[in-house]
């Protein structure tokens, strides 16, 4: 920890809170459609953000490398404060979709360059061990979000709830100024320059972790739209419960992750991740009570502490070091369109209809046990670290 400066702990404490910001009104968005009518349009709340982070993920890997980190994180946070005063006013459906498209901007960019000003202040001999810490303060914002929102709901109101997030982003921007950019723009920058080419797009030798975070998101995706309803189904009054009790156990655990993916590899330490994650999703399959529902959310907690800083580590370790804002923004792509396949088609498989939950969490467990498998087989042929082509 000695050899992580003070800017890397300050953007760790930026990046909280506005993961917590962003996720603070999750919880009671699909209350929210039902209030206006819209109940069987779950999908609203995750889709239309996820399409917009993915459509802009090139845009803001590039800007992250031709304008500067921050520059970007400005950006994607200024976003989100102007849009968290819109939600009173959103009562139609339409209305409603637009807003969190437009929302989805910040996911877009505040994420790209936080990851990318991180992988630039991270020593690369301690490169797992400190995106394990990078990615505690996701986990800390996700999980302290979900919990925060039913208490600010009932003292402050819903609309209190929505001002909230205006006031935990304005928060984390001031603590993003005094930290130092890591990439300037160059003297003979053009705002032309930010329009991203074809080949730049994506960054092709991110593609095996992209494609592993795709896969899994898509689960992550079943379980952001279901916890909610899941929640009251059993009679958990919080809804973001679930989502705080994963928390718990995915800080015990990146504490940990982190340094195996550094001596044993990032592959290896994958397989357990996801393993767990994969046992987690099949106890899901039966769950009839409370405690069980919690109880997996510990373990599924568990699975993805170990996935999520090793994924972001493996990433830039294959990233080209000159676009590391690309890379990681490929990473965030496979993200976003696997928490977008993840909501819509577990809304479409879901239909309100509770009987309909075992189907889905097989489904998720079986998406699960396929990436252990090509891990374990196919996955051997993957470089460890980026190659030039």
């Amino acid at each position: 920890m000695k050899e992580l400066p003070k800017d890397f702990w300050l953007l760790c404490l930026s990046t909280l809170l506005f993961i917590l910001s962003v996720n603070l009104i999750v919880p009671e968005l699909n209350d929210f459609l039902e209030s206006i009518g819209e109940g069987k349009s779950k999908s609203a709340v995750l889709v239309p953000w996820a399409i917009a982070a993915l459509i802009l993920r090139p845009l803001s890997g590039k800007m992250a490398d031709v304008v500067g980190r921050k520059f970007v994180i400005y950006f994607g946070v200024l976003i989100s404060i102007v849009c968290a005063f819109f939600y009173p006013f959103a009562i139609f459906l339409t209305s409603f979709i637009f807003l969190r498209f437009f929302h989805g901007f910040c996911a877009a960019f505040q994420p790209t360059g936080s990851s990318a000003l991180a992988a630039d202040l991270i020593p690369e001999k301690i490169r797992g061990e400190a995106m394990g810490f990078f990615s505690i303060s996701i986990a800390l914002g996700f999980g302290i979000g979900n919990i925060l929102s039913q208490p600010i709901k009932f003292y402050f109101g819903l609309d209190g709830l929505f001002y909230s997030v205006a006031i935990f982003g304005v928060i984390s921007l001031l603590l993003t100024l005094p930290i130092k950019e890591t990439k300037k723009r160059k003297p003979d920058f053009k705002w032309s320059d930010i329009i991203p080419r074809p080949k730049e797009l994506i960054a092709r030798e991110v593609f095996a972790p992209t494609a592993i975070m795709l896969l899994i998101t898509i689960c992550t995706g079943f379980y952001i739209l279901l916890v909610p309803d899941i929640s009251t189904h059993l009679g958990i009054e919080n809804k973001g419960l679930f989502f705080f009790t994963h928390m718990v156990s995915s800080l015990i655990v990146r504490f940990l992750a982190g340094r195996l993916s550094d001596r044993i590899g990032r592959r290896k330490t994958l397989v357990f991740g996801v393993a767990i994650f994969a046992i987690a999703t099949t106890i899901m399959i039966k769950v009839d009570g409370p405690y069980l529902f919690l109880f997996c959310g510990f373990i599924y907690g568990v699975g993805t502490g170990i996935i999520s800083p090793t994924l972001m580590a493996w990433t830039t370790d294959l990233s080209n070091p000159e676009y590391k804002g690309r890379g990681l923004s490929t990473l965030w792509m496979g993200l976003e369109f696997g928490v977008m396949v993840g909501a819509f088609g577990g809304d479409w498989l879901y239909k309100n209809n509770p009987d309909n939950l075992p189907m889905i969490f097989t489904i998720a467990s079986v998406i699960l046990t396929i990436i252990v498998v090509y891990l374990i087989t196919l996955g051997k042929k993957i470089p460890a670290y980026y190659e030039e082509k």
